[in-house]
């Protein structure tokens, strides 16, 4: 608990968050963006209420869920508010003011990895979704990848397969999919790992290149390779 109200604090009281530039950069990868959202989506009910966890300044909502009032967005950093509020969300900024059992599911992307304590994070998306409700996470994997711009953006972790299975079974859920996700991106940034003098922010061009003509190939590979390698992680849970 002390972890995750940790992170609550250290993000509610700064006016940015760390980082922000790389998300202005990666607003560019629309088809990336589109994706992701895509198959979060998928694993979440068609009606509903819902709430999401960091939801920064909205952009992957918007292509995750394209019904804003049925979302509760929990995003400690006051400063993106104004923003989600004009894009008709609802907000919140701890998860620990939301009613027990009150949500039809939940949904995280990018999120978990920057909190310490990421078990007790999922035991309170566990708290506030009803019974047989999935619990969706999308987060960075492989800790080989891990690179300045980890650091840049506030990364404690990256994620292994196996690993967020059990931290997904120690909250309480049963995990129903689990999957690695742009099996050619982890080349790509195992790559940008090992490049000597890298700033922690990708240039715009790099974005926008590997964006159009990349990542549509490495959607194809992740149908083979999806169990083995990629740059980020899928996971489907159902409280049980």
């Amino acid at each position: 608990m002390n972890g995750f109200r940790q992170w609550e604090d250290q993000v509610s009281s700064a006016t940015t968050i760390s980082g922000s530039e790389n998300l202005e950069v990666m607003s560019e990868a629309t088809r990336y963006l589109s994706h992701v959202g895509g198959i979060v989506a998928r694993h979440l009910p068609v009606t509903g209420n819902l709430v999401e966890l960091g939801s920064g300044d909205g952009t992957q909502t918007g292509y995750t869920l394209l019904e804003p009032n049925r979302l509760v967005c929990v995003e400690p950093n006051t400063g993106f508010h104004s923003t989600l509020r004009a894009k008709n969300y609802r907000v919140a900024t701890t998860l620990l003011d939301l009613p027990e059992a009150e949500f039809n599911g939940a949904f995280s992307i990018n999120c978990l990895e920057h909190i310490p304590d990421d078990v007790e994070v999922l035991k309170q998306l566990v708290r506030v979704v009803k019974k047989g409700s999935p619990i969706v996470v999308y987060v960075p994997a492989f800790n080989i990848l891990y690179s300045t711009m980890d650091r840049t953006v506030g990364h404690v972790r990256r994620y292994r397969r196996r690993e967020l299975m059990s931290k997904y079974s120690q909250a309480g859920l049963y995990v129903s999919d689990a999957r690695y996700v742009d099996s050619l991106g982890w080349f790509v940034a195992l790559l940008y790992r090992l490049l000597p003098g890298q700033s922690g922010t990708p240039r715009v061009a790099v974005v926008k290149f590997f964006d159009r003509f990349v990542f549509p190939l490495s959607v194809v590979f992740d149908k083979a390779l999806g169990r083995l390698i990629g740059k980020n992680l899928l996971i489907v849970g159902m409280k049980l």
